[in-house]
């Protein structure tokens, strides 16, 4: 996911950064989709 004006280890804005935690929960979906779980 792009975020504009993130940085590249947006991971460290996690729980602090709505943005963040959107990739976050977006990448997650796409796991659980992946993984069948």
């Amino acid at each position: 996911m792009m975020v504009p004006g993130g940085q590249h280890s947006y991971v460290y804005g996690a729980g602090r950064i709505p943005e963040t935690d959107a990739a976050i929960a977006e990448i997650g979906a796409w796991v659980r989709e992946k993984a069948k779980i």
